[in-house]
Parts: structure tokens; sequence; C-alpha cells
């Protein structure tokens, strides 16, 4: 190997490691701007630009200097809200929220083409019109500022506002065409691919007693290769099938550990996937106008990273959904009794070796005679086949293709493509998605899933020469 191939190797392996921490720092980051925007924690603050200023650092070195020009920006802006110069308030948060998606976006570029080659203009505006102005004032000054709005534009507006009470500015500006909605909300978050990770970050000591592990399984390779020698050489030593047989326990002992260390340093905590679901939580309330409080239990909760990864899409259909057609909006829910602000609540836990995630909401709940009328109407089960059903039997009717008794088709969900894509998805990862709810209540959805998919339990039966392995985990529908 030339000196030069070294030099690049050298550099691939400098770029890899930017990547996986720089996504990693920016998933915290996300997490924490949606927490300052409640609670503008000085800690959290300080996290949250030595974070920005490291990825601002790192990507100049490396020479990505789109990267770097956007996340100086955006540590300017951290910088001014660290001195108290300015309160992260929902318009900040959006424009840092814009910026670290689309730094996300630039990394996830640089891992599969090597470059970072996108327009942020649009973001890099908005965080120097942070930068000049008083971010306390009002968005109409702002648009003022931007030369969007005249003063006198701005004050009829503002009387608009008054007159009609309910409606923000931004909304009738908004209405008005004079700005678009994607200026006013960011929606990055929600139009970027999901992308795989490729890494995984791993405590020292499960290398350690993997490293150990090995190093018994070649004690045991080397005492089977010292009996294999004695064989071939015909040894009359009676003790050698006794030695054999201690060996082969020796090895089959050390490989089944290895094996259970292995699925162990594949696990990561499930806190990593629901790290996104604040970001999410805010971002859909404020679309719906609704109020909604967020409860996340069981982030420790280790599962399979492959698993981690699958979970994520049925995840967040679930979670689009309770907030679109669960939690009812604040007037509804003081109508019936409720508190204006609705919860949803998310817990992981351990059961056995299955990993269970429950999604809770105390919204509206489903109408199983609405579902049974959508499955009638559609011809997919006779009346006589509907009134045979149980309870959960009918309740698991929201599970069939196609169905959906939303009666207004949003952003979000009601398209009729849902519920059984996630059933199916959670299928395949051998796990079972069951739904209980009480109309006008609360709606629960329950996931069990196997801790990992890298091993599998089989039985092997022998018929006449051949050998078959039958999966011992198997779906209860199948």
């Amino acid at each position: 190997m030339d000196e030069s191939t070294s030099q690049n190797d050298e550099m691939r392996e400098i770029i890899d490691d930017f990547i996986a921490e720089s996504i990693e720092l920016i998933e915290k980051v996300v997490q924490d701007i949606v927490e300052i925007e409640k609670n503008p924690d000085d800690e959290i603050i300080n996290g949250i630009f030595r974070a920005v200023h490291t990825i601002k650092g790192t990507s100049s070195f490396l020479g990505f200097n789109t990267l770097s020009n956007l996340s100086h920006k955006a540590e300017d802006v951290l910088g001014r809200i660290r001195k108290k110069e300015m309160v992260p308030d929902g318009d900040i948060a959006d424009t840092l929220l814009e910026s670290l998606d689309l730094m996300k976006l630039m990394i996830e570029d640089i891992r599969e083409k090597g470059s970072e080659d996108r327009d942020v203009s649009h973001t890099l505006q908005k965080l120097e019109l942070l930068n000049k102005v008083d971010a306390r004032k009002k968005i109409g000054e702002i648009l003022v500022d931007e030369g969007v709005l005249s003063n006198k534009e701005c004050d009829e507006f503002l009387e608009i506002q008054k007159q009609e009470g309910d409606k923000k500015f931004g909304e009738i500006v908004v209405e008005e065409k004079l700005i678009t909605e994607k200026q006013l909300n960011s929606v990055l978050a929600k139009q970027q691919a999901h992308k795989e990770e490729q890494t995984i970050r791993i405590d020292v000591k499960k290398l350690d007693e993997l490293m150990n592990l090995v190093g018994e399984l070649v004690l045991g390779k080397n005492r089977l290769i010292l009996l294999d020698s004695l064989a071939k050489k015909g040894s009359n030593n009676n003790g050698i099938f006794d030695t054999l047989s201690d060996v082969t326990n020796y090895v089959e002992a050390v490989t089944k550990d290895l094996q259970l260390a292995v699925m162990r340093a594949r696990l990561v905590p499930i806190g990593k996937l629901f790290n996104k679901i604040p970001r999410l939580v805010r971002d859909l309330s404020g679309e719906s106008k609704k109020q909604i409080e967020l409860k996340i239990e069981g982030e420790s909760t280790e599962l399979d990273r492959s698993l981690i990864e699958a979970l994520h899409d049925p995840l967040i259909h679930i979670i689009r959904n309770s907030v679109d057609h669960g939690v009812e909006a604040p007037a509804e829910r003081e109508k019936k009794g409720k508190k204006p602000k609705g919860v949803l609540s998310i817990k992981a836990y351990n059961e056995g070796n299955q990993v269970i995630v429950e999604i809770f909401d105390d919204g509206k709940g489903i109408n199983v005679q609405a579902v049974k009328e959508k499955v009638r109407e559609k011809g997919i089960m006779s009346e006589s086949e509907l009134n045979g059903l149980s309870p959960r039997e009918a309740m698991g009717l929201v599970f069939i293709p196609g169905l959906s008794t939303a009666k207004i088709v949003s952003n979000v969900s009601g398209r009729g493509v849902g519920m059984d894509v996630v059933k199916t998805n959670i299928e395949k990862m051998n796990g079972q998605v069951y739904i209980d709810s009480e109309e006008g209540q609360w709606t629960r959805l329950t996931l069990k899933l196997p801790l990992t998919l890298a091993i599998m339990r089989a039985l092997i039966i022998r018929v006449n020469d051949e050998l078959f392995a039958v999966p011992l985990t198997r779906s209860r529908n199948s």
C-alpha cells in the first residue's frame, strides 16, 4: 500500500467518524431545542451551543464549507440566546430546527455522495435576520424588516387579528398569500426520507466481554486440534473420548455465551427512537391547533438496532393518528368535560424475552359501530359475520387495508392507508400489535416485539435423509 492510499483511508475514517458523531449530536440537539422552547435552561442551551460549535469546527476542517457556514450562522443565534439577548420562542425554535434538518441532510449527502451540495440560502437568510433584529419582536415587525410588509399593511393586519380574535398574525398573512405556509412553518423534518444508520456505538465493557469469550473459544479450538492430532496418530489412550466430550461441552458453553454477548452488543436504548417524538408531536400539535402533553417512559429499554430502525415508521404513523384522529381540539374536549390539553403517553418495558411498547391517548377513542358500518359498506364482511365478532375482534377491524373512518383527509392521515401497514410491518418483525379503546375516552395500541431478529430458534426434523428447520417463533395470526 503506497502512502497516498494510506492517507486516503485515514481521511475516509475521519469523515466516517465525523458523520456518526454529527448525526448523534444533531438528534440530541433537536430534542433539546424542543425542550428549551418550553424551559430555557442555561445548561441545556450551553450543550446545544457546544454541539453546533463542534459540527462547525470539524466540517470546516474537512472542507465542507456549506455545512460549516450554516452551522456557523446557527451558532451565532445560539450565542445570542446564551447571552440572554433573545428568548427561544416558537419562531426561533422553528428556524433552528429547520437549520438542523438541513445539516442532517447534508451530512447524509456526505455519507452517500461525498459532498454537501444543497441550496441553504433561504435558511441562512432566516438565521441572519435573527442575528440582526430583536428576536423579541412580533412576527409582523420582522416581516416589515424583511420588506415583505409595509408598516401600514402590518397595522391593517393587526387590526384584523384583533377583530377575529382566535387567529394568529401569521395565519392571516398566509391567508392573504403574502407569505407561504412553508415560509411560516418548518416542514423539512416531515419531508426528509428516513435514513438507516450504518454505525453503532458500543460500551467498552461489552467489547471486553466479547474479547474474553473469543479468547476462551480459541482455547477450546486449540484443545480440539490437539485431540484431532492424537486421533490421526492412532493414539490408544482410552481417555481420548472422555476428553473429547469435555472439550465439546466447553466449546458449546462458550459459543452459547458468545452468541448472547453478540446479541447484547447489538442492543441499543429505544430512547434513540423516542428522542425524535417530542419534535414530531410539537409540529403536529401546532399544525392541528391542539394542546398535547407528551409523556415518555422507558427510554433505557434496549432493543436490537435493526428493530429500532424497522419500528420507526410504524411508531410515527401511530403517533400521527393519535394526534389527528385521537386527541380532540381544546374546545371539543371542554364540551366533553375533559381538560383542554390532551395526553399522549408512550411507554416501553421488558416482559420476558419481549419488548412492549404502548402508545396511549385520552382522545375520542374508536367508534366500533362506525368501523363495522365501513366494513359493511365496503362489502368486506356480511351482517351475520360482523354480529358474530367479539369486542376485541371488532376492534381489530381497523387493521383492514384501505379502511378509514376519517371524514376529512388531512396532510397527516385519513387517506385509507395506515393501520394495515403498521400491522404488516410489526408482524414482519415477528411481533404482534393489539388495540384497545373506550369510545369517547381513550385508545391504547400495544406492540409486542422480540429482543432481536439475529437469532431464531428452530426445531430440526429429519425425514429420511433430509433435514428441515421449523421456526419456533411465529405470529399468532399465522
